[in-house]
């Protein structure tokens, strides 16, 4: 799913759930966004690099029999300067180290208060 191919930021959201998808795109609508979704590590990574206009990733720890900090490390290695977002049920100390040793600009715990979540994009894509 693409929208508004004229807009000044592309965000790639990577959830194997489509709730979370459906949850989180509407914030997205104000038209200064291009959408790209992803429902699996493997087309995440795809993506990233199909799209180096990509300005944001956001991607949960499960994602669709990929591992989250896997498929970070992986986006950090191939662009450190682009922002990852992790999004997880419960975050861990194991989570926190994983996070931090691999990149990760921001951990999330789901469910995402949709403001705290707009103020961190607007933080990291606003500000650059």
């Amino acid at each position: 799913m693409d929208t508004n191919p004229a807009s000044a930021f592309t965000v790639l959201l990577g959830f194997s759930q489509s709730e979370f998808r459906d949850d989180l795109f509407p914030m997205f609508s104000s038209g200064e966004y291009t959408i790209l979704t992803a429902g699996s590590g493997e087309e995440v990574l795809s993506k990233f690099n199909e799209h180096p206009e990509i300005s944001l990733v956001i991607i949960t720890i499960e994602l669709g029999g990929s591992n989250g900090f896997e498929v970070l490390r992986q986006l950090k290695s191939r662009r450190s300067v682009t922002p990852v977002f992790l999004l997880a049920a419960y975050i861990s100390f194991e989570s926190l180290k994983l996070a931090s040793l691999y990149g990760c600009d921001e951990l999330l715990q789901i469910p995402v208060r949709k403001r705290e979540l707009m103020a961190l994009i607007n933080k990291y894509l606003h500000n650059q």
